[in-house]
């Protein structure tokens, strides 16, 4: 049976959203159908009727409209998918519509979150690797497939594994894909017992990716050992939007790092080749020499006017200490 409850990250929370980020507002927390651009309940409620009449073309349609009109792909997960799965669960659980057709309906809402694309609202490429994975034993995988489009949206490059997938199928595809950002999600007991041994196997790669569990079993006190837990798609794009911010931060740093360390090998370089100490060349730079030795260590990030002193001072032009 699929409800929204299969989703990896069913329950909306609200998170804290910073004052200077209004461009990712609807993304960051849960958003009433107005917020949304949504006419009230109307739109959810005509694809909730086309799922239980087994209309795919209709329900993607309706979808489609609704992306195209503006409405966020965050917004079209927690007021079309969510609320229309949960009714159709609880249609199932009530005898009002039988095992084939709430299958068809998961199966029509799968199709359907394809058209989650015609929304405007998708980012250019951040250039990360996420995967996202039901975890062995967890057969309701409509949620997993809606966050995985959902971080596609947000730009990460996004590999959906779907239901049921071997512990040891995510952690080689994520070794082999150099994958930053590892999804699974689970929703009832059969998946339970997975987790742990889930999480570890991510961990002992030689590069362990941020392992964000979500769904129900963001609750389990199996999931403890997870960097990350989500208990809504919200949260859940909170949690990747952060991540990707820090290791952005973090690329940034290392060019920056490689980048001052080359301009110290050379400046060491040029020095050695005139017979300088490290104490002569700070004289003619009028430069201290453990600043002129932190430079040369890659421990300074000398500005353009200390580079040309140091230029000027050893005879060359600057672009052979930033060029080499």
């Amino acid at each position: 049976m699929a409800s929204s409850r299969d989703g990896p990250l069913a329950r909306p929370t609200e998170p804290t959203v910073k004052a200077n980020e209004p461009k990712r507002l609807s993304l960051l927390r849960p958003t009433s159908p107005s917020e949304a651009g949504l006419p009230g309940e109307a739109l959810s409620e005509r694809f909730a009727l086309a799922l239980e009449r087994g209309d795919e073309a209709g329900a993607r349609q309706i979808v489609r409209a609704a992306a195209s009109n503006g409405a966020s792909p965050l917004a079209l997960a927690e007021h079309f998918f969510a609320p229309a799965m949960m009714r159709i669960g609880e249609a199932w659980e009530l005898g009002r519509l039988g095992i084939a057709e709430e299958h068809l309906a998961s199966r029509i809402c799968e199709a359907a979150a394809h058209e989650l694309r015609a929304s405007a609202a998708y980012e250019p490429s951040n250039g990360l690797q996420a995967l996202v994975a039901c975890l062995p034993g967890e057969w309701h995988a409509l949620g997993a497939l809606l966050f995985a489009e959902l971080l596609r949206s947000r730009g990460w490059e996004t590999s959906y594994l779907g239901a049921d997938t071997p512990v040891s199928a995510v952690a080689d595809f994520a070794a082999r894909r150099q994958t930053q950002l590892v999804v699974l999600t689970g929703t009832y007991a059969p998946a339970r017992e997975s987790v742990a041994p889930a999480v570890a196997a991510l961990r002992a790669l030689v590069e362990p990716p941020t392992v964000l569990v979500g769904g129900r079993a963001a609750s389990w006190p199996e999931s403890a050992g997870a960097d990350l837990r989500a208990g809504s798609f919200a949260e859940g794009l909170r949690l990747a939007d952060s991540l990707a911010e820090r290791l952005h931060e973090r690329s940034e740093a290392q060019s920056l790092a490689s980048h001052l360390g080359a301009i110290g090998e050379r400046l060491s370089a040029l020095r050695r080749e005139r017979g300088w100490s490290q104490s002569e060349l700070a004289d003619a730079a009028k430069l201290d020499r453990t600043y002129v030795s932190g430079v040369e260590r890659g421990k300074q990030n000398p500005t353009i006017g200390v580079l040309l002193r140091l230029a000027t001072a050893l005879g060359v032009r600057i672009d052979k200490l930033l060029l080499g």
